[in-house]
């Protein structure tokens, strides 16, 4: 009987190094999600915000700008039409500058976006330049890379985690 209490008694403390590791593992998972959270959380610098507010312009505009670029290539570009259209007042180039054909409207919001990015982007960032910003603004730069780093440490700790969880259902101390 001795000798089953001895088994029993060392089956009991693997068990809780065991558990002891898997909770440790635990706690740094939490920690890098912690860090990761206040990494995804924090505010972008002016500038960096900027910056998304252009690349959102662009993205706004990219239909315009296609159907501009397909308008472009259908314009009668002889020298003689242009002539025409620049001295006849009835002439015109047929180009829709500032709407898509067939929008009941003068002037879309992508084709002012298109032609005034520049002159929106410094609106808004004279805006942005007149208020409290964060003081814990980041910048943009380098938070994908570091997230990445983040998130295969985390996937490692919770595979070796997981890993060490089975063990204990394996060898039938946990459920």
């Amino acid at each position: 009987m001795s000798e089953l209490n001895k088994a029993l008694s060392q089956l009991r403390q693997a068990a809780g190094q065991l558990t002891q590791e898997v909770a440790s593992l635990d706690q740094r998972i939490a920690g890098l999600y912690a860090k990761r959270d206040a990494l995804t959380s924090a505010p972008v610098t002016k500038a960096d915000f900027l910056e998304y507010i252009r690349a959102d312009l662009r993205k706004r505009t990219k239909r315009f700008a296609y159907t501009l670029s397909a308008d472009l290539k259908n314009v009668n570009k002889t020298f003689s039409s242009l002539e025409r259209a620049k001295d006849d007042p009835a002439q015109l180039i047929r180009l829709p500058y500032l709407a898509d054909p067939g929008l009941p409207v003068d002037v879309t919001e992508a084709a002012m976006f298109f032609y005034f990015e520049d002159a929106i982007v410094a609106g808004v960032s004279r805006q942005v330049d007149a208020m409290p910003w964060p003081e814990n603004a980041q910048a943009a730069s380098g938070r994908s890379e570091t997230l990445a780093k983040l998130d295969a440490e985390i996937a490692a700790l919770e595979k070796e985690r997981d890993a060490l969880a089975n063990e204990l259902v394996a060898a039938g101390l946990a459920a």
